[in-house]
Parts: structure tokens; sequence; C-alpha cells
């Protein structure tokens, strides 16, 4: 006979809970960002997830309410939005130490995000949007990347992609960005100048996991591509997904605005 002790019980009673919050998020997810949810699909939703439960065990969050802010966060700003220094706001609040319970960081997290939201958007919350058009607008000049690869073009097409969000980072910031840029293209394989830009643009938009981001599986399947044999091929063929995938959320952005209106 096979006995069960009251801590397999617990292990188990939590396994069931953790999945069931899964099949829970997931559908949740499809409503709370239903383009990016459907390009991804169900596996890759999966894996955000979870990788999302682990990284907020590490701040003692565990309670599902409270799990399912930390993945929507997830999902905003990048699967590591929690140690990218272009996000101070949420690492400050997940590592006090002071903070004594995790309805109290979860609480104060999500009074930094809005603080956050109100100093890099607008009233109307469009300036992301804009954003997201002015690095279209950016890709279509036609500029070869390997011209951005100055620090002072760096930090220009940063501002002109999200000046909001560059006032509110400020230049010394957007400096170390730039600075750690060759060192991030060199761990994915694109150790050369247009590599450089594209791990810049990247670690800005997306966070500083942009590489091994389950959020972000077309990145991450092209930088692994074995088929792939040069730095210059790859960042090549990963600068012309990215203009693919920026025209497409354009485009699927515009429809949205005017189906609402």
């Amino acid at each position: 006979m096979i006995r069960i002790h009251d801590k397999q019980l617990g292990d188990l009673g939590v396994a069931l809970g953790l999945e069931q919050f899964e099949d829970d998020m997931v559908a949740h997810l499809y409503g709370f960002s239903p383009r990016h949810s459907e390009v991804i699909g169900d596996d890759w939703l999966r894996r955000t997830i979870r990788l999302g439960i682990e990284r907020a065990a590490v701040y003692g969050v565990t309670n599902p309410g409270l799990l399912r802010f930390y993945v929507e966060l997830m999902v905003m700003y990048g699967s590591a939005f929690d140690v990218d220094p272009l996000q101070p706001w949420a690492g400050k609040v997940l590592r006090d130490p002071r903070i004594p319970d995790e309805v109290t960081r979860i609480d104060l997290l999500y009074e930094a995000y809005r603080g956050y939201r109100e100093v890099v958007s607008d009233p109307d919350g469009r300036a992301p949007i804009q954003a997201l058009r002015n690095l279209a607008q950016i890709l279509g000049e036609g500029t070869p990347l390997a011209e951005l690869r100055t620090e002072q073009r760096a930090l220009e097409k940063l501002v002109q992609s999200y000046p909001q969000r560059c006032a509110y980072l400020g230049e010394p910031q957007l400096l170390q960005l730039i600075h750690r840029a060759p060192e991030e293209a060199a761990r994915n394989d694109m150790a050369m100048d247009a590599g450089v830009v594209l791990a810049t643009g990247m670690m800005f938009a997306i966070g500083p996991a942009f590489g091994a981001d389950p959020l972000y599986p077309w990145i991450m399947a092209t930088l692994r591509d074995p088929a792939i044999k040069s730095a210059e091929r790859r960042a090549e063929r990963l600068e012309k997904r990215i203009r693919i995938y920026v025209t497409r959320a354009v485009e699927y952005l515009e429809r949205k605005r005017t189906h609402v209106r």
C-alpha cells in the first residue's frame, strides 16, 4: 500500500493549484494581449507563465491573484522586467527588504507601475503606440544599421523612437545601455556593428533577456538557428523579422483603433 505523507499532499495541492493557475492565465492572456497571444500560441504562453511563477517566487509572491499582475507586467515589459535597468521602478519595489508581505509588495508595485505610465505616456495612453509607429518610420528610412553604431547616432534614434521614455531615463542611463550593447550582441552571436545596433534596440524595446524571452520565440529562433553560420547573416535575418513584426503590429493597432471608433 502506498502511503502519502502530509507534505506530499501539500506539494500535490500546490502543483494542482499552479496547473489551474496556468490554465486560467492562458485564457486571461488571450483577453489581455490577444494579438501577441495568438501569434506565440499556448505553448509559449505557458512557458512565460511558468517563468513568471519562478521569478515572482524569488520576491515571495506566490498568491495566484498577485501572480497574475506579475505575469501581465512581463507581457508589457519583457520577461526580465524585474532586473531591467531601464525599468528601475520595478526592481526598486521587488527587491526592497523592508516590505513585509507579498500583498503590500504587489500593491506598491502597482502604484510604481501607474506612476511610470503617467510619466512615459499621455492622458490618452497613445505614447507607447506612437513609439511603435516611430520605430516603423526609423526602420523604413533605409539607413544601414551599421551607420547608427556611434554613441551620438544611437542616442538620437532612441530619443526619436520614444522621447517620453528617454526623458524619464535620462542620458546617463541611455549611455549605459548603449555601452552594454556590444557585450549583448556578442552573447547572441552578432558581434558586428549592425548586431550591436540591433542589441541596443532590443534591450530598449524588449528588455535585457531579448534573446531568451519566451514572449518572443521568433527572436530566439533566429538567434539560435544552426543554419545561420555568420554574425552578418544572423543580424540581417533578425533585422528583417523585426521589420515585419513592427509593421504588422502597427497595422494591427491601427485597425483596432479604427474599430474602436
